[in-house]
């Protein structure tokens, strides 16, 4: 079996990963793009530290709670929706 037919196999498609679609575009697989996803991709200073402040924020929203329902990921986007609302009425003074 070559690699292209593993390819296919594993995704279940005629294509192999990474062939382009009917529009020409170059198709990449969910995990592939590391750059559209952020895995392996170092974050410049403001990016790390944005990203260090709505972790602390969401690690203290769930630790409020007792670590009890809700989800890592709603506490995350709840954390981002307050810290910008919270520079957004800075911004303001």
């Amino acid at each position: 079996m070559t690699r292209g037919e593993t390819a296919k196999r594993r995704s279940g498609s005629g294509t192999a990963a990474g062939a382009k679609d009917a529009s020409g575009s170059r198709r990449v697989s969910a995990g592939r793009n590391k750059r559209a996803t952020g895995g392996g991709k170092e974050r410049t200073g403001r990016e790390a530290q944005w990203h260090e402040l709505v972790a602390t924020a969401a690690y203290l929203r769930a630790e409020a709670r007792g670590f009890v329902g809700g989800s890592p990921e709603d506490d995350w986007f709840a954390a981002e929706a307050e810290l910008r609302e919270t520079l957004r009425s800075d911004d303001k003074r």
